[in-house]
């Protein structure tokens, strides 16, 4: 892994996808199975790498165990920063709700939050097919901070295909 602190570029890169061979060591690193998830994991690459998995439900995603020694092997496999494990938003007021989980316990969590919810903006509007040039994603970040917060992402778009993108600040949500 590289040993730049993440969150260092405030301006990302276009985003690079790739699938994920162990599909079934990933669910079980979370402690859940195929039945919970909306889609197969995807590894999305902005400059810092992070798993991405759509679940069903935000119960789901608050249920979730994950299991640090798992996800620090797949981690270091695919030289990864965590996982953003996600469902879609069915308000109006964000696109989707996250929480990651770092391959390793670190000081830098919420701006890996901030990371993973950049890769999140590129997956929603390359994958989903969400195509709008600026993403909310409510964050949590526990156990460093039992608030939710909203990231703001900005993606920079040429002929439809992202060329760069900005994670915006954190603000609370009220």
């Amino acid at each position: 892994m590289e040993t730049k602190n993440i969150g260092e570029d405030p301006v990302l890169h276009a985003p690079e996808y790739s699938p994920v061979k162990e599909n079934e060591q990933v669910l079980l690193s979370l402690g859940i199975t195929a039945d919970h998830i909306a889609a197969l994991p995807m590894i999305v690459n902005t400059g810092d790498a992070f798993l991405l998995l759509e679940v069903r439900t935000p119960e789901i995603l608050q249920s979730l165990h994950p299991v640090p020694d798992s996800i620090r092997l797949l981690a270091d496999q695919y030289s990864l920063w965590g996982y953003c494990i996600f469902c879609r938003y069915d308000g109006k007021q964000a696109d989707a709700t996250a929480r990651t989980f770092l391959a390793s316990p670190a000081d830098q969590a919420k701006a890996a939050g901030i990371q993973a919810a950049g890769a999140l903006a590129c997956y929603l509007y390359d994958i989903a097919m969400i195509k709008k040039e600026m993403m909310v994603v409510f964050h949590d970040f526990p156990p460093q901070s039992p608030a939710t917060t909203r990231i703001v992402v900005h993606l920079h778009t040429e002929q439809g295909k992202i060329h760069s993108l900005e994670p915006g600040a954190l603000e609370p949500v009220q």
